[in-house]
């Protein structure tokens, strides 16, 4: 495909109509091209050929719906050696379509094998409905009740050769005894875009709670006064294995119309024909008139000819009767929690200025703080705190009874201990007590990243500085293993297992009855002492015994086979 569009942008000056051909009509190694006169489908037949044989490909298999269009081809270029006249019987298969060459429609070709006796499984019927090959959505009526047995089956967990129930078995023969039906189905070919006043494109969708569907039709406004209406396309898809409402696949069948629609406009070239969507959904509606933010993720992402209205002049169109049920379309509005704090109104501005410095900013800030941990304690260690203000002893089942706590002047708990008399400020001296929960982690997080995701023992004995968390170690530990940063830091290389040893290495022997062979170097030597002596290369011969793993050295003059073979006699 790079080939040919670097063929039609070289030639687009010399050749537009063909390039364009070669560039939009082209699917794999098959063109589906033409043109609205059999002058214009001729010229642009000819060019066509002139152009691919500048790079060496040749046309053939070719067919058309004129006799005229074949003229000049020779009959071993013509698809399956069509006749000069064709017949009111000849057809070829393109993309996999029939194309009836007499009549300018295709048709469907359904061949099914015999079934008498046959016991049905999840493989056969997986591969009868692949058959169904509809690559223009034109039988998705028909193949979305296929694929929605096959949900069915998916759902009882039988295997690919297990045979299916007997009453999905009598759904699948019903439903493949009707199947040679579509071959009477004829879809016109031509659209009757040549000659038009208005084109207009109206896309419909629908859902169910099996599947939903979109339908894509062309409407045409002739300069005779006469308006045609053709379907062009379809898909559809079964809803999926969780359950959803009915307004939420009314929006995803939405949603697929429009990029359906948008697929449609591209590949016509239609890009002046303003589309028209159509919904029977009102809550759908309501969802798209509404800002996206207000809804939940998932909101926040008749059929040959359509319904007779659609020829009609476009005053005749049904009106949207568009009311809003809010009990219904607020199902899915995003639920908002807030928590205000009321501020009469002459006391805003008051706020940000009773502080005259940044110092008394801050001891409120220190007050706050402090008031959140009197409050975390008094709720985790409500049977202790009171204890040591009436001097009463803690009880021996306490958790705290260890530590010694006392309260301070601000009413906060911390451990007493035995080292007042040290150097050290108060907060190292009495840390605070903290108790796990949310506050405690909040803490730990901090020092964990204030000491560069270091070890446990030193977040843990940095923190005591000045709080003491119960059971601290264990919840830095937890906290590190959860830790991301960490976890790819402190990875470790996965240990290959060791082979099993040989009979050799495991069994007793004589010494060096069984030896194993290296070499090291090479080395610089001398053959001998004194003025003049030249050096040379040597290698060192490693011999281990297997039994023993005693070594011996030998000194090798080279590396060749011969040298080897003189050692090995040697020892």
């Amino acid at each position: 495909m790079r080939t040919l569009h670097q063929l039609s942008d070289d030639e687009r000056m010399h050749y537009p109509k063909a390039c364009r051909a070669i560039k939009e009509d082209f699917y794999v190694d098959d063109v589906l091209t033409g043109g609205d006169t059999i002058k214009e489908a001729q010229t642009l037949q000819q060019d066509l050929i002139k152009v691919l044989q500048k790079r060496g490909f040749k046309l053939r298999k070719w067919a058309a719906n004129h006799d005229s269009l074949l003229e000049s081809i020779p009959v071993s270029d013509r698809e399956a050696n069509l006749p000069l006249s064709i017949n009111k019987e000849d057809h070829i298969k393109t993309l996999g379509l029939r194309w009836h060459l007499a009549r300018d429609c295709f048709f469907f070709k359904v061949t099914l094998e015999e079934i008498s006796g046959t016991v049905f499984t999840k493989r056969q019927l997986l591969s009868e409905v692949a058959k169904l090959f509809d690559p223009m959505g034109w039988l998705q009526p028909c193949i979305v009740v296929g694929k929605i047995m096959m949900q069915q089956l998916w759902l009882q967990h039988r295997t690919w050769d297990e045979p299916i129930t007997e009453e999905l078995d009598a759904k699948w023969r019903k439903f493949r005894s009707q199947l040679p039906v579509l071959q009477e189905i004829t879809i016109p070919r031509w659209l009757h875009c040549s000659d038009t006043v208005n084109i207009q494109v109206h896309g419909f969708c629908d859902a169910s709670e099996a599947a939903y569907a979109a339908v894509i039709y062309v409407r045409i406004e002739e300069r005779d006064g006469s308006t045609t209406v053709q379907l062009i396309t379809s898909k559809s898809k079964v809803a999926p294995l969780k359950v959803q409402s009915i307004p939420r696949l009314e929006l995803c069948s939405a949603a697929l119309l429009c990029d359906l629609m948008s697929t449609t406009l591209e590949a016509h070239g239609w890009k002046d024909v303003i589309p028209y969507y159509w919904t029977d959904s009102m809550i759908v509606l309501q969802w798209l008139q509404s800002p996206a933010a207000k809804w939940k993720v998932f909101i926040a992402n008749r059929w040959w000819n359509g319904p007779d209205w659609l020829k009609e002049h476009q005053d005749k169109w049904p009106k949207s009767r568009f009311i809003c049920n809010k009990a219904v379309t607020n199902l899915e509005v995003r639920q908002k929690a807030a928590c205000f704090t009321t501020i009469k109104a002459e006391e805003k501005e008051n706020l940000t200025q009773q502080f005259s410095s940044f110092t008394k900013l801050s001891d409120e800030l220190r007050q706050t703080q402090t008031a959140l941990i009197r409050m975390i304690q008094r709720e985790a260690f409500a049977d202790d705190i009171s204890l040591p203000n009436t001097n009463k002893p803690l009880a021996k089942t306490s958790s705290l009874i260890r530590l010694t706590p006392f309260l301070d002047s601000d009413q906060i708990l911390r451990v007493g201990g035995r080292i007042q008399q040290s150097a050290a400020n108060f907060d190292t001296k009495h840390p605070i007590l903290l108790p796990r929960g949310h506050m405690a982690n909040l803490v730990i997080k901090h020092y964990h990243h204030q000491m560069l995701h270091g070890p446990a023992q030193l977040v843990h004995s940095t923190i005591r500085t000045k709080y003491w968390i119960i059971d601290g170690l264990t919840a830095v530990k937890q906290f590190g293993r959860k830790c991301t940063h960490c976890f790819r830091m402190n990875g470790k290389p996965s240990q290959q297992l060791m082979g099993i040893l040989p009979q050799e290495r495991v069994r007793p022997g004589k010494p060096f009855a069984r030896i194993g062979i290296d070499y090291a170097g090479p080395i610089t030597i001398k053959w001998s002492n004194g003025r003049g002596t030249k050096t040379t290369q040597a290698y060192i011969v490693v011999f281990v015994c297997q039994s023993t793993k005693a070594v011996h050295l030998e000194l090798a003059s080279d590396l060749t086979a011969k040298t080897y073979i003189i050692f090995i006699h040697t020892d």
